[in-house]
């Protein structure tokens, strides 16, 4: 365990899951692909959760540029969210004033207690997993385009600093393996749980709601 995943009465919990390759000091390309995996997980989050019932259908009017503009919340946050061709939808923000805490069970194929093997030492991978949990820098994403369902595209983090802290179990994967399945391959589930910075518990998840 490091930091405190566990603050008090979280207002939202959920988890995600991924399986395929986790590697040590991937480069960018491969950090997207994972990044994609997620986007659709959050995408029906944002979609579903009642306390962010609204924010991809109601149209709020403001000011941008100098021009009023009539846009959902979600795609008020994805422009201020570029990178590249992407808009990107960040759910744990400085500007939502919300933070979070990662409980992580790591299925992999190795023998109890082999947390060093092919695919790289575990904080290396975890390091990986973060990078795929938070917006990108430009420069990683500069010669990629969004596919046709990611306009815009949802992740977890603006920022990994906003992870409080996280807690690791690892357990042997049980699965056998697909047809071409490489068994480095590994299955995460990620257990989120986000916490307002503020005073109190709702305030932040109003600030998302139609006024």
């Amino acid at each position: 365990m490091v930091g405190d995943p566990y603050l008090g009465v979280s207002p939202l919990e959920f988890v995600l899951r991924y399986k395929g390759p986790l590697h040590a000091n991937s480069n960018a390309k491969e950090k997207h692909a994972i990044r994609q995996l997620f986007h659709p997980q959050l995408k029906n989050l944002w979609q579903t959760h009642p306390l962010l019932a609204g924010t991809t259908s109601i149209e709020l009017v403001g000011r941008s540029e100098e021009r009023w503009v009539k846009e959902t919340r979600v795609d008020w946050i994805s422009e201020s969210h570029r990178r590249g061709a992407y808009r990107f939808v960040p759910l744990v923000s400085k500007d939502l004033n919300l933070i979070c805490g990662l409980d992580i069970q790591f299925l992999r194929r190795e023998s109890p207690g082999m947390l060093i093997r092919g695919g790289g030492d575990i904080d290396n991978r975890v390091k990986t997993l973060f990078d795929a949990l938070r917006i990108p820098d430009e420069n990683q994403i500069e010669k990629m385009s969004p596919e046709l369902d990611e306009e815009p595209f949802y992740c977890l983090l603006e920022d990994d600093a906003l992870i409080t802290g996280f807690c690791i179990t690892t357990e042997r994967l049980l699965d056998p393996l697909a047809e071409g399945e490489p068994p480095s391959h590994i299955a995460l589930h990620i257990k989120a749980k986000v916490y307002t910075t503020l005073a109190s518990e709702t305030a932040a998840f109003d600030k998302l709601k139609p006024q």
